[in-house]
């Protein structure tokens, strides 16, 4: 992305695609509301800057000696939101309120390890422009906008369905969550038979 334009576009869209962050930040704000669900806003912020460092700095040199690691962390991620998918659809088909499956530690986790934090590093970046410290601030910006909505969207949500459709929206939110393991893993698969 060569452009201020074209990269504010592209790093919008990409980050306000419905992802394994996006859906937890979702849940976070049907189940927290929004003042308690503001750190879940800064855990996903913070994630997915240090994501883009660390990719960055430590896993571009790493993975270009061992390709498939980038196998081995994607099989993680998916492992990972799959035990989410798994305790958000118990929580769903239990007859009590649970308490909190979307805490900010868990929030940080999925989107240290979201695919989308590659992409923006890898691909959207201008790596080589003298104002990348700009695009990285505007990045952060963008990253904030976009999970303030994401948990915003929840907030309203929860708050429509109220109560008794609970138990619907964390089962609808448990399996989009397997949805985003199983591209993940048809992925890797597809790798493996190219």
């Amino acid at each position: 992305m060569t452009t201020p334009l074209s990269f504010t576009l592209a790093a919008f869209i990409l980050l306000a695609v419905p992802g394994p962050t996006n859906t937890l930040l979702w849940i976070g704000g049907a189940e927290r509301g929004l003042p308690r669900g503001l750190p879940l806003v800064l855990a996903a912020t913070a994630a997915y800057l240090l994501a883009i460092g660390l990719i960055l700095l430590v896993l571009q040199p790493v993975l270009r000696v061992l390709p498939w690691l980038g196998d081995v962390l994607a099989l993680s991620v998916a492992a990972y939101i799959v035990v989410l998918a798994v305790r958000l659809w118990c929580q769903g088909g239990s007859a009590q309120p649970a308490v909190g499956l979307v805490a900010p530690s868990r929030l940080f986790v999925v989107t240290l390890l979201n695919p989308k934090a590659f992409v923006l590093a890898l691909s959207i970046l201008p790596l080589h422009s003298p104002q990348l410290q700009w695009y990285l601030l505007a990045l952060a910006g963008i990253i904030l906008m976009v999970a303030s909505a994401w948990l915003l969207l929840g907030v309203l949500v929860g708050a429509a369905a109220g109560a008794r459709h609970e138990r619907l929206l964390k089962r609808v939110s448990a399996a989009v969550l397997a949805g985003f393991a199983g591209l993940i893993l048809w992925n890797v698969w597809q790798g493996f038979l190219t």
